[in-house]
């Protein structure tokens, strides 16, 4: 049996079935990150974060793929993904009995309050 006779492998290998997955991970992650991407996939940032962006297929595999990283990979686009990634963390969030937010919010958005609040009592 050849590998296009396997379920999934069409749509694994399809280019139009691809999206470029753009994730940040902390600086301690960059070998394991080259164990998964290609040295051409990662940028380092300014502060120490890597930035990876590569072509992946846009099935479940993905999902499961992001979520191995835990909370030291955030999906930063597609926003479709992304979205996902969130819905999947809620679920396991119940299942868990973790109360929302229970461990803070790290959202972009989360981010950019605490670094204006920071800026702010620096001027005082």
């Amino acid at each position: 049996s050849s590998t296009g006779d396997r379920p999934g492998h069409i749509t694994w290998t399809a280019p139009e079935n691809h999206i470029t997955l753009v994730m940040r991970c902390p600086g301690q992650l960059a070998n394991r990150l080259l164990d998964w991407f290609e040295p051409e996939d990662l940028v380092q940032q300014a502060g120490g974060d890597i930035l990876v962006r590569s072509q992946m297929p846009d099935t479940p595999w993905v999902d499961s793929f992001v979520l191995g990283f835990g909370a030291m990979g955030e999906v930063l686009a597609p926003a479709h993904v992304r979205e996902r990634i969130r819905k999947a963390l809620c679920d396991m969030a119940t299942v868990y009995g973790c109360a929302a937010g229970m461990r803070g919010n790290n959202s972009p958005e989360r981010r950019a309050q605490k670094k204006k609040k920071k800026k702010g009592k620096k001027k005082s």
